[in-house]
């Protein structure tokens, strides 16, 4: 009984100060960055008392990166390295927190010789944390060989527009209320589809239309290209058959895969293998009496080699080659960025 009185009473005061931060965020979401700031300095006065491992542990540290950050964009360094500092003072073995800060003093200050003897003691302290390793490497390595690795990808993987003209199929099976000569009612059909380019950086659509027939579609397939790798983002499916019109996408479909993947966030990722498809079956009851227009929407990318995405993750790499890209090679950057 105590224990649970005492487990309501911790949870009311984390909600509680959860509560002030979301409200915070909110004011700074009305473009009121001003406000946020005051309001996020006050909750911070008031988790003074908070140490490492305790239960609000995990919000101060959201409270002191979200001041630095909002510093940083006021133009305010000496106030942001304030926080950068508490935070590590919070916690000197948090990695993250030091690389955060070796990177706004290398690229905000101009103090890059502090910043590498940052990661330097970090890397001493902690040389099999992946992140810690690509950014000693990075560091010690220089940014000569980034921008050649990143525009030759680009060449090969960045084209706004690349994969319009592939060709994939589609395949649907339709079922009769009378079986055929074979004795079979269900049947299998296909057809070739062609990419075209959409409204949208990285769009692509393509349409076609099922002719009329005493059948009832039940299941239907997308087939991308072999040996495609690809990541398929915002995928949509619409089906309209005279007034009737409804979709499928990843929110709502019970999608199976073959050769591919269909990740958590809603990504159908190709990994160039020889048969790669994705299929559902429709939960609609779609007669097909009447021709059926079938469009089908969404955002292509393609799955970057293992370097580049290595390159894009380390925060130091990142802030460089921002600098170095042109303008369509900047877009196509941001697209991909690992979010």
């Amino acid at each position: 009984m105590i224990n649970s009185v005492d487990a309501k009473i911790v949870s009311g005061y984390v909600k509680h100060y959860e509560s002030s931060y979301n409200r915070a965020i909110k004011a700074l979401g009305k473009e009121n960055g001003e406000k946020c700031a005051e309001k996020l300095e006050r909750l911070l006065e008031d988790l003074d008392y908070v140490k490492k491992g305790d239960r609000l542990d995990p919000l101060k540290r959201r409270i002191l990166n979200k001041l630095a950050q909002q510093k940083i964009m006021g133009g305010e360094e000496s106030e942001a390295l304030k926080y950068f500092q508490t935070l590590i003072d919070f916690d000197e073995r948090d990695p993250g927190a030091q690389i955060r800060l070796a990177k706004f003093l290398r690229y905000n200050m101009g103090r890059k010789e502090e910043a590498e003897n940052i990661i330097k003691k970090l890397y001493k302290q902690f040389p099999s944390a992946p992140i810690v390793a690509d950014v000693y490497a990075y560091m010690l390595n220089g940014d000569s060989d980034l921008y050649p690795a990143f525009h030759r990808a680009y060449k090969r993987y960045g084209k706004i527009g690349g994969f319009a003209g592939q060709r994939w199929w589609v395949y649907w099976h339709q079922r009769k209320n009378m079986p055929d000569s074979t004795g079979k009612t269900l049947s299998l059909h296909k057809k070739q589809v062609i990419l075209e380019p959409g409204s949208e950086v990285y769009g692509y659509y393509f349409t076609i239309t099922l002719p009329p027939s005493q059948a009832k579609l039940e299941r239907f397939r997308i087939d991308p290209a072999p040996h495609s790798n690809l990541r398929i983002k915002d995928w949509k499916l619409t089906f309209v058959k005279g007034r009737q019109k409804f979709s499928h996408d990843s929110r709502n479909t019970d999608v199976k895969c073959h050769d591919m993947n269909f990740d958590r966030k809603g990504f159908l990722i190709t990994r160039g293998k020889t048969d790669p498809y994705f299929h559902f079956v429709l939960t609609e009851d779609l007669t097909m009496g009447h021709e059926i227009e079938i469009r089908f929407c969404a955002r292509i990318l393609p799955t970057l080699p293992e370097n580049i995405k290595k390159m894009l993750g380390n925060p130091f790499a990142v802030q460089d080659l921002a600098k170095l890209v042109s303008e369509g090679e900047l877009e196509f950057f941001k697209t991909v960025l690992p979010k």
